[in-house]
């Protein structure tokens, strides 16, 4: 059984959040908003999107749709998903995978749970189930109407019906007499590689550690970079060791340091 609020249509699940920023700003950063350091962060990461970069939330196989938008002049923050399987799948995956990263957008609104030092260490407060579904709990809004054309499929579904239909065109544009069999062998063997790019949601074993696309050592430093001084800049509180957990999280880690 997935939340009350969430409306399920076929195998595909919906979230609508709609939480207030928290009024002013971090003192540390000269009166900018927290409003306006997550606008930051946000067109940050839609730039990496165009880039085709492999995001956090990328690296999940169920995920049909996600948007972030502040609204109502920049008061409160709006988030909606559609995605495979139940709600408490969907907020455990992030919750064991991505509590930094989830902590990056939502730390700057009401009530989201404080991180917390455990030795020397700082812990997301996402990190805990509890405390993190308890916040999206509070703010999610019923969805009045929840339509989805394709309920029936999941990601896996979808992305396995793609790559048949362009291995039969490209056989027959090569006048190639091929089986059903044959191409569908193709198919398989060509989803495969395709899913081991993603952690996965509830169409393939969930979680899926590990399963994540490698970038070269070189990119990785480039990105490091990229992402590390603007977050230094807007959350410095974050310590290196911090920085490195987000890093993690986006695979950026060198090969050998993964934490």
């Amino acid at each position: 059984m997935g939340y009350k609020d969430s409306r399920t249509n076929g195998r595909v699940t919906e979230i609508t959040h709609i939480v207030p920023f928290k009024q002013g700003g971090p003192k540390a950063l000269n009166g900018i908003r927290y409003a306006d350091r997550c606008r930051a962060l946000l067109d940050a990461f839609q730039k990496l999107e165009a880039e085709g970069f492999t995001s956090p939330v990328r690296r999940f196989s169920g995920i049909h749709f996600a948007r972030w938008q502040l609204i109502d002049g920049d008061t409160r923050l709006l988030f909606t998903t559609n995605f495979d399987g139940s709600w408490e799948d969907y907020i455990g995956a992030f919750v064991r995978q991505i509590p930094w990263s989830l902590g990056l957008i939502w730390t700057n609104c009401e009530n989201y749970p404080l991180d917390r030092k455990s030795g020397e260490r700082l812990i997301p407060g996402a990190a805990d189930y509890t405390l993190f579904s308890r916040f999206v709990k509070r703010y999610q809004v019923p969805a009045g109407l929840f339509y989805a054309q394709h309920g029936d499929l999941t990601i896996r579904d979808i992305r396995y019906l793609r790559i048949f239909h362009q291995e039969a065109c490209a056989r027959l544009e090569r006048g190639e007499s091929v089986t059903l069999g044959e191409i569908q062998r193709q198919v398989m063997l060509q989803t495969a590689q395709v899913s081991a790019a993603c952690k996965g949601l509830p169409s393939e074993p969930f979680p899926k550690p590990g399963c994540v696309v490698e970038m070269s050592e070189a990119d990785k430093a480039v990105y490091r970079e990229r992402i590390g001084f603007p977050l230094s800049k807007l959350y410095p509180a974050y310590t290196e060791a911090t920085l490195r957990e987000i890093f993690a999280e986006f695979g950026l880690l060198p090969v050998g340091e993964e934490a």
